[in-house]
């Protein structure tokens, strides 16, 4: 009766405090797991352990109750007279359960999460990639069972039959791995000197390394080496001993982040305590080594077990408090190795800038003698107000130009702008021989002499703008004028103010982190001005037309044709190899990474990107020029002198894709608009559309001077899939909206993108349905109809589904393949080599046959 009523009276108490205290206090008496420690209370040494309760806020006379009348096994047992060896203990058994119920949790849990991340990304390569790392962890458990086995084998064996060594090969590991013994075995807790790389809202650490240790004998603790181990050392030791491990983007190969393959030798088992053969400590007899060299064989192992670090990572949805952090060792190496390349391409383009002011000496002269003015109705005029800009800039001094002159600066500025916005190539040529451009010059050199952000020009910002606005004007259509500024050299000239302008507002900084520190003064409107001008200057240089007539402006070699194309060829070689070498690309891959949202409210960012898109397209386009040795944009033979290739793809073709995903898809993704309401939707302005125009023409140009280079980087892990939403989202666009041009560089591009590539068919096929191909295969009537749309259309369909079943099949369910097996036949009549929309130059003509056939293949033979 005693019993049952003890019983019945503390239930009332649980019950109680489950009433006071909810469904916590209900967790706690599930949950919680009694920690014994010897009672300090009354100076007793032999009380009985007290039971520690957490993570509730109980009144003081609650926890009185509780923890004086509670047995240390069950919060429902009563009675401090009970005997302690009585008390239930903790079954290890509903531990180990409990930790690997924990442990089957988390794994399903992050099983989960990774598939659902596939599942919405529709990424068959991270499929491939998730079930490549289950085969790893699948043969690292098969390779533990063998080795669990081999080891119980050689502990039944008896002492005269047991081997006196055994070699065995230690799981590699990455230093990101978890590494978590059971709660049967030695707790992991923290070392002193430990540094962890959690930074909740404070300021980031220097060095952020974080990592766990056993405190008891540890794996490497149990074994015992008798010669040294050579193992790889991917890690760094600080100042206390501690191994850091390399986070960030200076990562070294994962290869050398492994721990090596070692094979420590196993002497026989020492006799005692057989009872605890999990935590036995292998050692060698006494008759075979003595004290001092066991002493010294000591820190081989310690070394062993400080290789496999461990690092806390709190959930992915947390990973912006995880600093990232780069070795100490790394920074300089990697900083010095910059540092010297970047001194070296400064010193090519000093050589190169000579060598160009040198020949552009000898064309002046040439120039003096046999240029003639050619007839304008406005030559007088233009003649005039020429030497009015000569005479305002004679009369000032190093300060700043007074208010009247700037107004006299910014009138005849004005007078001649409004005769050049005619585009009459005779009277722009009238003002260039005239000496337009040189006075033109002298106004733009006050831009060099501000140091600073800050530094307020002589000339103010306004009537520069308008100075660089009437240079563009003067060579805007007229090729002349473009030859001019090239063989003249006055185009590093404009080149050199804006890598100064470039250099004000966009600092050097290391390659990982470029774009954080660029100045959004430079979006202002002097640079935009220059990148137009560059750019229009670019766009209009070609190699002379050896079969038209001759242009006006003369050129050192008027006598011979051939040898005036190879002068123009060796210039515009010069000219592109100082724009590499100048760092001016550099500065423009920091200008698009800074672009993190959308534009559509920055007028001035769109310009500048416009038009600093359209000067790397300018750029690849007088590449292709001057150093295709084959018009056949398949012909891998061709190399490029000036290192602008390399440089493009080095820099992720300088970020214009990244600038593009977030200009376009910084909201909604436009697939999921089309299911609102029936009226016109607006989700991009025209100006975005510009930019995104400018940067496929830019793309496309990139694709003819190195086809493999732009596959290789468009689709690379990420950017393939930034790529497939930018051609998804302005597919879309151009289904709703007409825009022609946009839509037949969307085409092409497809087009080069997949063209004898497996997996970027593979991306245009995957995604958010409709895909690519299918949106490609539902445009309008004409694009099926129409011989000029045709054109466009067939070519890329062809590269997106050749040798590829699957595509095939996608393909099948929209149009018919005969039509393209007619395309192809059509096609082998003639071909128009000048012509890039042709299919000749957008799919191999050494596998049209091979493509007919496969088009025409039915689907019950395949």
């Amino acid at each position: 009766l005693q019993a049952s009523f003890q019983r019945s009276n503390s239930h009332d108490k649980v019950r109680k405090i489950v009433a006071e205290e909810g469904r916590a206090a209900r967790n706690l008496i599930a949950w919680s797991v009694p920690v014994e420690t010897k009672s300090k209370n009354h100076g007793n040494s032999n009380a009985r352990p007290q039971r520690i309760n957490s993570g509730l806020h109980r009144n003081k006379k609650q926890n009185s109750a509780l923890d004086c009348k509670s047995a240390p096994g069950s919060i429902l047992d009563k009675g401090p007279e009970k005997s302690p060896t009585k008390t239930r203990q903790p079954r290890k058994v509903d531990l180990r359960a409990r930790y690997w119920a924990f442990l089957f949790d988390n794994l399903r849990r992050a099983v989960d999460e990774i598939y659902v991340t596939c599942e919405s990304d529709q990424s068959v390569v991270e499929c491939r990639e998730v079930l490549m790392m289950l085969d790893n962890y699948v043969r690292d458990f098969k390779a533990l069972i063998d080795w669990i086995q081999l080891q119980e084998k050689l502990e039944k064996t008896d002492a005269q039959n047991r081997p006196t060594s055994l070699a065995w090969e230690v799981r590699k590991m990455s230093p990101g791995r978890h590494v978590m013994s059971s709660p049967s075995s030695d707790r992991i807790v923290p070392s002193p000197g430990v540094r962890r790389a959690l930074n909740f809202g404070g300021p980031p650490p220097t060095l952020a390394v974080a990592r766990l240790t056993h405190t008891g004998p540890s794996w490497a603790d149990r074994v015992k080496c008798s010669q040294s181990l050579s193992v790889p050392r991917p890690t760094k030791k600080d100042a206390e001993g501690w191994e850091t491990v390399q986070r960030g983007r200076s990562m070294r190969p994962r290869s050398n982040t492994m721990v090596a393959k070692v094979s420590p030798v196993l002497a026989h088992v020492s006799p005692k305590d057989d009872s605890d053969k999990e935590n036995q400590r292998i050692q060698p007899s006494p008759q075979e080594k003595s004290q001092e060299v066991r002493e010294e064989e000591q820190p081989v192992p310690q070394e062993q077990s400080k290789v496999i670090t461990k690092m806390l990572i709190e959930h992915l949805s947390q990973k912006k408090y995880i600093v990232d952090i780069v070795t100490d060792s790394s920074v300089p190496s990697e900083s010095a190795k910059e540092g010297e390349e970047r001194q070296k391409a400064r010193k090519k383009a000093k050589k190169l800038r000579a060598r160009m002011n040198s020949r552009a000496k000898e064309y002046e002269t040439c120039m003096e003698a046999k240029t003639q003015t050619p007839d304008s109705p406005y030559k007088a005029k233009l003649q005039r107000l020429v030497k009015d800009l000569v005479k305002q800039q004679q009369g000032q001094d190093s300060g700043q130009w007074a208010s009247n002159k700037v107004s006299g600066l910014d009138r005849t500025l004005g007078e001649i702008s409004r005769i050049l916005e005619k585009q009459n190539n005779a009277d722009q040529e009238a003002f260039q021989v005239g000496g337009g451009l040189s006075a033109l010059e002298q106004i733009l050199q006050v831009v060099t002499a501000a140091s600073s952000p800050t530094a307020v020009p002589r000339i103010p910002h306004k009537s520069l703008c308008t100075a660089v606005n009437t240079y563009y004007l003067s060579c805007i259509h007229c090729h002349n004028n473009c030859s001019y500024v090239l063989y003249s050299n006055k185009i590093t000239f404009l080149m050199d103010l804006l890598l100064h302008q470039l250099t004000l507002f966009v600092p050097d900084e290391d390659k990982s982190i470029f774009g954080h520190s660029v100045n959004k003064q430079v979006f202002e409107g002097l640079t935009t001005g220059l990148l137009q001008t560059v750019a229009t200057a670019l766009g209009q240089l070609h190699p002379p037309n050896l079969d038209g007539d001759a242009p006006r402006i003369c050129t050192p070699d008027t006598k011979s044709r051939p040898a005036a194309s190879e002068n123009f060829n060796t210039r515009a070689q010069d000219l592109i190899s100082y724009v590499v070498n100048m760092g001016l690309i550099d500065k423009l891959y920091g200008c698009f990474l800074y672009v993190q949202g959308p534009i559509d409210e920055c007028p001035k960012m769109t310009a500048f990107l416009e038009q600093a898109t359209a000067f790397l397209h300018g750029m690849c386009k007088l590449c292709f020029a001057v150093t295709g040795r084959s018009l056949s944009i398949f012909d891998n033979k061709r190399q490029d002198p000036t290192g602008l290739t390399a440089l493009l793809q080095s820099t992720d073709l300088v970020g214009v894709l990244h600038m593009l995903y977030c200009i376009l898809l910084h909201s909604a993704p436009p697939d999921s608009l089309s299911a609102g309401p029936v009226g016109p939707q607006e989700p991009y302005s025209p100006t975005v559309i510009q930019v995104a125009l400018q940067g496929l023409r830019f793309l496309n140009t990139f694709a003819l001077l190195d086809l493999s280079a732009f596959q290789c980087v468009l689709g690379a892990e990420g950017l393939s899939l930034a790529f497939r939403h930018i051609v998804s989202s302005l597919l879309w666009y151009c289904s709703q909206h007409s825009s022609e041009e946009l839509l037949h560089e969307l085409i092409i591009c497809v087009g080069y993108f997949t063209v004898n590539h497996p997996d970027n068919q593979v991306i245009v096929q995957s995604g958010r349905q409709p895909s690519v191909l299918q949106k490609l295969c539902q445009l309008p009537f004409q694009y099926f109809s129409h011989p000029r749309l045709i054109k466009v259309l067939f070519p890329s369909l062809i590269c997106a589904c050749y040798n590829n079943l699957q595509n095939k099949v996608i393909l099948q369910q929209e149009m018919s393949c005969v039509l393209l097996a007619t395309f192809i036949q059509v096609n082998q009549k003639g071909w128009a080599p000048l012509d890039f929309c042709e299919l000749s130059n957008r799919f191999p003509r050494d596998q049209w046959d091979a493509a007919l056939q496969f088009f025409l293949k039915k689907q019950q033979e395949e």
